[in-house]
């Protein structure tokens, strides 16, 4: 006994010590248990046991990151078969086999060798890899006897391999997972496709989705060069095998490639300073990315979005009409047919994405020159380039067959293809490219030449009254083209400093730039001296004509500062990451950020702009041009500038829109500071909401506010690499994470420089180049409506409806919300009032959101995790699926080949109401499926997801509308009575036309308006009212015609059974019909009436019976009713009479006289008779005996109110003669 007790004391003190001391490696004489791990030797990864989320019971053995971003899983054993509890254990076999095993001993994961082992062991390595190889072996990594590196997951990490093994078959693939909290392999693989030349493939089923090209000699072509320098790239391609592989120029930097769940690849660095992850490369950021979107022979230009395909030159469209309207997959083919036999030739193709290599070969000796002979004497080969770019140029790729998955906005990282053309097209492409010296300069700058006389009377012959603007530069001046464009003319003045060079400098950059936050250009002009750039003009100006006038900055409230904030940031990082070139703006500054009719960013101003290029990171000049208060220190003093020139320029604006306040000219009574050394006096002092703009101080949030302030202190510290990168921004502006603690700003005092702009140079003019108005339309302005599965909607794009009417995009309920939601919304009248959410329940936490279409009519919303949040669904299937929103404000999924009516879209928003009822939406049921269509209240105005509140129709007896609080009852707008539902005043519907439907298929409600220039919509607010609405022009408001809670009348049921309500009497609003009693007299009395009336006399049935007529009745609850519509009023009562549960009747139907049979079966309830002229007339079934008490009564009544009015009238003619006597 004492021996077992000190084993087992021996088992535990090992266990402690074993995860103690960061044991690597596992023996055949050991085990590893949940809660156990190996680390290896550096600390970088460990392997255990671990659940995907929180809320998971699953469990899987993996390696996951732990040295940086503990627990970001990069390989995972048992994905398709977690473990259910905490009893996994990991054991290495004498043979070298690694078995996972779960509570009961069942094997759940084991790896395989071929090798025999004398002392097996297993290793987590430094790298990551978990190997097993034979302790005695100092051979090198090839002979272990099994490795993870074997079996990647959805991370590929330095070292592994992608690609195949030529003699024995074995692969290294990718693949994701499931989704983010379930490991088990996904839709996607990431693989080497060997088909012809080698290439880099993501595959959806045995499907291309996305296709990286082949290997150039530095990279596979679709990679950025920018966003590989962190590695040293490897490619192998011999009789054996090919793979791809990587290893890190920098050891202490650590990268990953992931492919997640929705078939996106992203290269990942880890950021020390923000603790997070920095995409540096993402696989699919356009539509272009889509393969073979343009189908054979067309080139495909996110910059010409939406019609991003082209044909080659010599290439026509195979359908005109199909290519016209935006479906280009069947592609292009050849205007003239190759003649072969030496009747050929090649017209070179630059900058391109190479074509599919699946139909290619490769022979790595030959140079361009021996490529375009092999070419031309195999009448198959349609295209020829070098297979390596490196030194100029050398090995020779070649085509075979159909040209596939081009595009032509690769900018560097593009290359030559000699595309095989007949002589005669040759010919014809040459002439075309025949132009005289101004052509070829605007094809050079990618930008429309206006004609000067043009713009001379678009502007009045730049008259005083057009002019907008004047500065150093010269002047800004408004125009309206012929076609009745607004334009805004930059007109450079002559002394302004900005030569030839420098104006094709700022034409050349923003011809090429696309992005929603930067300025567009619409074209130039050049004549003799005169050098004009022509933009859409922007009406609010620009940054500094709101925040620095103490009026106009209350028109910039919080949300749209922040709005702002985020908008210059993603310009910037296009700039300097995301764009075809890599810029420094170097001319930052409140007059240089323009902004739209909405208030979106839009960064302008580029003459002084520089491109950097391959690895360059910085630059000096001696000539200093730019605005003191916006250049960073090493700018200022030494002319070196870089991309944290920008970021310093940045910071200085997120003061500036915190604050209010100029950077230079800022004084305080105490200090001799700028603005950026009285942000960091009050930031030392933990004072940081003194910043802030009087404007804003009550109507913000200050975490939010304190979040900017703390980014902008640390884009404009003293040493530029203490400044984070504009990737970092973003990511330090979107999340909650803690930041670093900013350093001193550069320029602390700011007292020392001139004011204004400066230029160190001898020219004449204080500012090289300025433009003040000018407006980028963003995809909105195009007012596109339509969404392909090659496109993709993000925050900050919309559809907009082709009237202008509605716009789908994405928003948050409240300005101090931070979550974000797909909707629809009015834009032509009251802006922003959302009706429909499509992720009520699923609010994306970032700006990162993304609405896609799948190729089978899916829409999905992802997050910026690539996570879906929200997906449609459809259980047809189209061939060219597209979404469109319509005037209407219905979005439509549906096939674009499909000319049917709307029956066969593939799905509808339409058929999911939130809190509005639109014109053509249904409220109702589908008898045959199930299908239901309702209305469900938000949660809170500030909060979308369904709330308690529902407006459906009842189809229990005769359908009705309710509104029902969960499944009950609270409101009845009761049943179709022909005209509307019996519970709404006729008044208060007149602007619309109403519709209700039944028959054996389905039940629905639905209205049009009756003037199409009528804008109405119904509501439910979380309080449970339901409101008809009316916009009025006038009041620039919404307008109440009908609310559904007036009074206590409208509460459901309120009197009971067999009761009346009538607002009007109140505060006794509720009365037994004649011929009933109170049930509970007592309670009755007080005020209670919930139990309602009882009959004062039984009912004899056997047509001893008769029926009391009540008008102007809300009739009651039709739940326990039945309905014919052929009946006349005489045979509905006579069809009730027969019936001993007839409880009462009426007409269906009110038109013409009335119509139809409704009976009642059971209690009647939920009346009212304060109806007037909206009420009906209803037959309530009574005892014989009280029918002739009910008569009496009235008779007698009558009686008695002559003799009052009679009465009445003498005693007011007795007061009139009694003065005269």
């Amino acid at each position: 006994m004492v021996t077992i007790s000190f084993f087992l004391v021996y088992l535990f003190v090992f266990s402690i010590l074993r995860t103690a001391t960061a044991v690597d490696n596992l023996s055949p004489s050991q085990s590893l248990r949940d809660g156990e791990t190996l680390v290896s030797a550096d600390g970088s990864f460990e392997l255990g046991f671990f659940s995907p989320t929180l809320s998971s019971t699953s469990r899987f053995l993996g390696i996951w990151y732990k040295k940086v971003s503990e627990r970001t899983v990069v390989w995972v054993a048992n994905g398709e078969t977690p473990i259910s509890d905490y009893k996994g254990v990991l054991l290495l076999s004498n043979h070298g086999i690694l078995s996972l095993l779960n509570s009961t001993n069942s094997t759940v994961w084991s790896s395989n060798t071929s090798k025999a082992a004398l002392e097996p062991v297993a290793h987590l390595l430094n790298s990551g890899n978990l190997v097993v190889k034979d302790g005695k072996d100092n051979n090198p990594a090839e002979d272990n006897l099994w490795q993870s590196f074997d079996y990647p997951c959805d991370t590929f990490l330095p070292g592994m391999k992608i690609g195949k093994n030529l003699v024995t078959g074995f692969e290294w693939f990718l693949s994701s997972w499931k989704s983010t909290d379930d490991p088990a392999p996904g839709q996607y693989v990431l693989r080497m496709n060997i088909s012809g030349y080698p290439q880099i493939v993501i595959e959806k089923g045995s499907k291309i989705e996305y296709r990286a090209g082949p290997w150039n000699g530095l990279l596979f072509q679709s990679m950025k060069r920018t966003a590989m320098i962190t590695f040293n790239n490897e490619f192998d391609l011999n009789e054996n095998e090919v793979y791809y592989t990587t290893e890190l120029k920098n050891s202490s930097e650590v990268v990953r490639y992931m492919l997640n769940p929705s078939g996106f690849v992203q290269v990942l660095l880890w950021s020390d300073k923000q603790r997070d992850w920095e995409s540096l490369f993402t696989s699919r950021l356009d539509k272009c990315v889509n393969y073979a979107l343009c189908g054979t022979y067309a080139i495909c230009n996110e910059n010409d979005s939406p019609a991003v395909c082209s044909c080659l030159e010599g290439f026509t469209p195979k359908f005109v009409g199909q290519w016209n309207s935006g479906v280009w997959y069947d592609g292009c083919v050849r205007r003239t047919p190759l003649v072969c036999n030496n009747g050929d030739s090649f017209h070179k193709r630059t900058g391109l994405k190479l074509p599919d290599t699946s139909h290619s070969k490769v022979n790595m000796t030959m140079n361009i020159k021996e490529c375009r002979q092999f070419c031309l004497s195999d009448c198959s080969c349609t295209a020829y380039a070098n297979s390596d770019i490196r030194e100029g140029g050398s090995g020779c790729l070649l085509w075979f067959g159909d040209l596939l998955d081009m595009r032509d906005d690769m900018g560097q990282d593009g290359q030559d293809l000699y595309i095989r053309l007949s002589a005669s097209e040759i010919g014809l492409t040459r002439k075309n490219r025949a132009m005289d010296c101004d052509e070829r300069e605007n094809e050079e700058m990618e930008l429309p030449l206006f004609n000067y006389g043009t713009i001379a009377n678009a502007t009045n012959n730049f008259s005083i009254e057009n002019l907008l603007e004047r500065g150093g530069f010269g002047a800004v001046y408004k125009g309206t083209l012929a076609e009745g464009q607004h334009i805004a003319v930059k007109r450079l003045s002559k002394d302004s400093g900005q030569g030839l060079k420098e104006f094709k400098n700022e034409v050349f950059l923003i011809a090429k730039l696309q992005h929603r936050n930067l300025v567009k250009l619409i074209g130039c002009c050049i004549l003799g001296d005169e050098k004009l750039l022509i933009y859409e003009h922007m009406a609010n100006k620009s940054l500094d004509y709101f925040i620095f006038d103490q009026t106009r900055s209350k028109l910039l409230d919080w949300s749209k500062r922040v709005n702002i904030i985020g908008g210059i940031a993603r310009g910037l990082l296009y700039l300097h990451q995301d764009s075809r070139l890599r810029i420094i703006h170097r001319y930052l500054k409140s007059g240089n950020i323009l902004l739209d009719n909405a208030m979106n960013p839009k960064i302008s101003d580029f003459g002084l702009a520089k491109t950097f290029w391959g690895d360059q990171t910085e630059a000096k000049t001696n000539r200093l041009v730019g605005t003191y208060g916006y250049m960073s220190p090493e700018y200022a003093i030494d002319g070196v500038f870089s991309m944290k020139s920008d970021v310093f320029g940045f910071g200085v604006l997120v003061l500036e829109i915190v604050s209010g306040k100029k950077n230079r000219g800022f004084s305080h009574p105490d200090y001799d500071h700028n603005l950026l050394g009285h942000a960091w006096k009050l930031w030392t002092e933990s004072r940081p909401m003194e910043l802030i703009d009087d404007a804003l101080r009550n109507f913000c949030l200050p975490s939010e506010v304190q979040r900017c302030i703390h980014v902008g202190l640390l884009c404009v510290q003293q040493r530029p690499e203490d400044r984070p990168h504009m990737s970092s921004v973003i990511v330090m502006l979107g999340s909650e994470n803690a930041l670093p603690q900013p350093k001193q700003p550069g320029f602390f005092t700011g007292r020392n420089m001139p004011e204004a702009e400066c230029s160190s140079s001898n020219s004449k003019s204080s500012s090289a180049n300025e433009c003040t108005i000018t407006l980028l339309k963003a995809r909105t302005a195009n007012a596109v409506d339509t969404l392909s599965p090659s496109q993709s909607i993000r925050d900050g794009e919309t559809l907009v409806s082709a009237d202008g009417s509605f716009e789908l995009g994405f928003f948050s309920p409240t300005i101090s919300s931070t979550s974000r939601f797909l909707g629809i919304w009015y834009k032509k009248v009251s802006n922003g009032t959302v009706v429909w959410v499509a992720n009520r329940e699923t609010p994306i936490s970032d700006d990162k959101g993304v609405l896609l279409l799948s190729n089978h009519g899916i829409l999905s919303l992802l997050n910026s995790t690539n996570s879906t949040v929200w997906s449609s669904h459809t259980s047809k299937t189209a061939q060219e699926p597209v979404a469109h929103l319509l005037n209407s404000g219905n979005l439509v999924v549906k096939d674009g080949t499909d000319n049917n009516p709307a029956e066969d879209n593939l799905w509808q928003s339409f058929d999911y109401p939130c809190d509005t009822l639109l014109p053509g939406m249904k409220i109702g049921k589908n008898l045959v499926t199930g299908f239901e269509r309702f209305l469900s209240s938000w949660k809170s105005s500030g909060d979308p997801a369904p709330g308690q509140y529902f407006v459906r129709i009842n189809i229990s007896g005769y359908p009705q509308l309710v509104i029902e609080k969960r499944s009950k009852i609270v409101y009845r707008g009761g049943s179709w009575n022909g005209l509307h539902f019996t519970g709404m005043k006729a008044n208060a519907i007149f602007p619309v036309k109403l519709e209700f439907e039944l028959n054996e298929n389905e039940v629905y409600y639905t209205s049009e308006p009756k003037n199409s220039s009528v804008v109405t919509r119904t509501m439910l607010n979380p309080s449970g009212f339901g409101q008809i609405l009316i916009w009025s022009d006038k009041l620039r408001d919404w307008e109440s015609l009908s609310a559904s809670n007036l009074d206590q009348c409208s509460n459901y049921a309120l009197c009971g059974a067999y009761a009346t309500c009538n607002g009007n009497d109140s505060p006794d609003a509720c009365s037994c019909l004649e011929g009933f009693t109170p049930k509970l007299v007592g309670k009755w009395n007080s005020g209670v009436w919930c139990d309602g009336c009882v009959r004062r006399t039984p009912l004899v049935c056997n047509k001893r019976d008769s029926f009391h007529k009540h008008t102007g009745l809300k009739l009651p609850d039709t739940s326990h009713s039945k309905v014919n519509k052929t009946m006349n009023i005489k045979e509905c009562r006579q069809l009730c009479l027969s019936d001993c549960s007839c409880t009462a009747y009426t007409n269906s139907d009110v038109r013409e006289g009335g119509s139809g049979c409704l009976l009642w079966f059971g209690d009647l309830l939920d009346m009212r008779d304060d109806w007037g002229q909206d009420g009906q007339d209803l037959y309530i079934r009574l005892a014989a005996s009280e029918i002739g008490k009910i008569v009496p009564k009235r008779q007698s009544w009558e009686k008695k109110r002559v003799r009052i009015i009679v009465g009445s009238v003498i005693i007011g003619m007795g007061t009139l003669i009694l003065p005269v006597l």
